[in-house]
This record gives C-alpha cells, sequence and structure tokens, in this order.
C-alpha cells in the first residue's frame, strides 16, 4: 500500500566537456610516459571523432591506460547520462588496439547484470567498433555469451530457449538489432552461413562480422572482447574447453574486467558475486585489472574494495 506520493522534476545536470582532443592526448601521452605511440593517438581520435570529454573522463583514460596489469581496481562513478561508458572504453579500446596482446586471451571482459542492458551496450559497442575499422584504427572482434548464445547452427535451431527464430532467409537472433545508427533493424543469420561469421540486416543490408555469436566460435577463436553475466563467468570456470575465454593461459590474462552497474552486487548476491570475482582473479596468471561504473553509490571506495 502506498499512503504518500511526492513527484520531483528537474534538469538533468552532467558534467561539462571541456578537455579537447589534444589536450587529453598531451595528457595521456604525459602519463603513459615512452609507451605512448602514434598508434594511440590515431585510436583516440578516431573513437572521439572531434568531441570534447569531461575532466573525469580524462581522468579515467589517464588512470586505466597506466593500470594495465596491476591487480588493483578503478571505480568510476557519475550521474545516469553523464558517460561513464566512454570513460571505461576510450582508454581500454585504445590499449586493445594500440598494444598487441597475445592470440587466444580476451583483452577486455564486461560484465553485465541484466541481459537487457548487455544487449544495449553490445549494440553500441559494436557501433563503436564497425566505425574503428572504417577510419582504419583497427579491427576488433567482439563475443557474446549469456543464455541465447547457441553452440552452433543447429543447436540454434532445434533449441527454442535460445530464441532464434526462423525466417526465409535464415535464421532472426534475439541477441542484438542492428548497430547502425538510426536503424535498429532485424539481424538474421543467413541460410549458406554455416560457421556463424555474418549477421545481416534486413533493414539497411549492413553485414556484421564482428560479432561472435556460438559457443563454438567462442572455444576455438577467443574474441578481443568479451560480453557475459556472472551467471555464465560461475558456469565457464568449470568447463575446461571455454574457461580460458575468462582466465587466458598461462602467460596472459585479459587487461580489464568490467563491471557495471555494480551497485546492484548488494546483500546476499553481492557476497557471492564478491566470492566468484576473486576465484576468478585468482586461476589468472597475472589477474585482471577490474574496473567498476555505477551512479547511486554513497561509498564507492568501501564498496568497491570489498567487492573486488
Amino acid at each position: 500500500l502506498v499512503s504518500d506520493l511526492r513527484f520531483l522534476a528537474r534538469s538533468r545536470v552532467v558534467p561539462i566537456r571541456g578537455v579537447d582532443e589534444p589536450q587529453l592526448t598531451d595528457r595521456l601521452s604525459a602519463a603513459v610516459g615512452d609507451g605512448w605511440t602514434t598508434r594511440h593517438e590515431k585510436v583516440v581520435s578516431a573513437i572521439l571523432g572531434g568531441r570534447e570529454v569531461s575532466e573525469f573522463q580524462a581522468r579515467s583514460a589517464e588512470r586505466l591506460l597506466t593500470s594495465v596489469g596491476s591487480r588493483g581496481g578503478t571505480c568510476v562513478t557519475a550521474g545516469t547520462g553523464a558517460g561513464k561508458t566512454l570513460a571505461f572504453y576510450l582508454p581500454a579500446l585504445t590499449h586493445a588496439l594500440s598494444v598487441p596482446g597475445r592470440s587466444g586471451t580476451p583483452r577486455i571482459v564486461a560484465i553485465y547484470p541484466r541481459i537487457e542492458l548487455l544487449r544495449d551496450q553490445l549494440v553500441g559497442l559494436l557501433g563503436t567498433v564497425a566505425d574503428l575499422d572504417a577510419q582504419g584504427a583497427g579491427r576488433l572482434r567482439v563475443g557474446v555469451l549469456y543464455g541465447a548464445t547457441p553452440h552452433d547452427r543447429n543447436d540454434a535451431v532445434r533449441n527454442r530457449h535460445r530464441g532464434w527464430r526462423k525466417t526465409a532467409d535464415g535464421l532472426s537472433t534475439p541477441i542484438v538489432t542492428c548497430p547502425k545508427e538510426a536503424c535498429g533493424g532485424e539481424l538474421i543469420w543467413p541460410n549458406g552461413d554455416v560457421d556463424g561469421r555474418l549477421l545481416c540486416c534486413v533493414t539497411c543490408g549492413f553485414e556484421l562480422d564482428s560479432l561472435v555469436f556460438t559457443r563454438d566460435a567462442l572455444a576455438s577463436k577467443p574474441p578481443e572482447i568479451l560480453f557475459t553475466t556472472t551467471e555464465m563467468v560461475n558456469r565457464l570456470l568449470g568447463v575446461s574447453r571455454m574457461r580460458h575465454l575468462l582466465i587466458g593461459d598461462p602467460n596472459s590474462s585479459p587487461d580489464f574486467i568490467l563491471l557495471d552497474e555494480i551497485h546492484t552486487y548488494s546483500g546476499t548476491h553481492g557476497a557471492q558475486v564478491a566470492n566468484l570475482i576473486r576465484r576468478w582473479r585468482s586461476e589468472m596468471s597475472s589477474p585482471s585489472h577490474v574496473v567498476g561504473l555505477s551512479a547511486t553509490l554513497a561509498d564507492p571506495v568501501g564498496f568497491f574494495s570489498q567487492l573486488i
């Protein structure tokens, strides 16, 4: 029962974006030092596309680019719509495209607490990856692993719980829609593609070949970026043919683990996730740097330190 109801409407306040690209690259070059290259500058320029960033995004980029290989963590907090996602992916993608990594180990593992949030963020990142490739900044493959990810085409056809739908041209995916701006059309796994290398938009004709969307393909050739959930992490750590997606190999581990909406990891569920993260990182040859994002934490330092 509701005894009282109050409504408050006010304009959203977001940080001023006053750090331009030359200023940012100067700051990042100074922070990274001798490791900074023209490749870094090209990728940063391609990601920003002339946009300015806010001070917290610039500080996040400085922090993360100098934290690769460190076993600690970084918590980024800002209001909804302030640009926390860019604050992480700007430095993470810059590093992945500028510094060669070991083949067979994802550079970034992104964990999302809700499937709809995962799908939304995945569409946005696929658009960014396509733009970077088109500008010659480099090519990245993005993998997705949760309940709708089939083992292979037969599994997508036969297992109705995966959510793939038959059409005249192939199988309609429940995972993502077209990442092209202002499209959002349905993506089809064409009939002629048995191995799962392509999704085609029925609206604009865009061909998406950067998404790894079958478990067999993920296991045989891990992508540079993996989107998944805590439930899948818990399962995969016990699956010998898949666990390398999370922990890498004896010589390398993912550079970053992203935990989005970390305020949802509270109470009993939060304690379980904290134990999972510690078990996961303990099995890595070199523990990944963990990055947490949230808009609603009163004590981000204390909360995040207990979580990781």
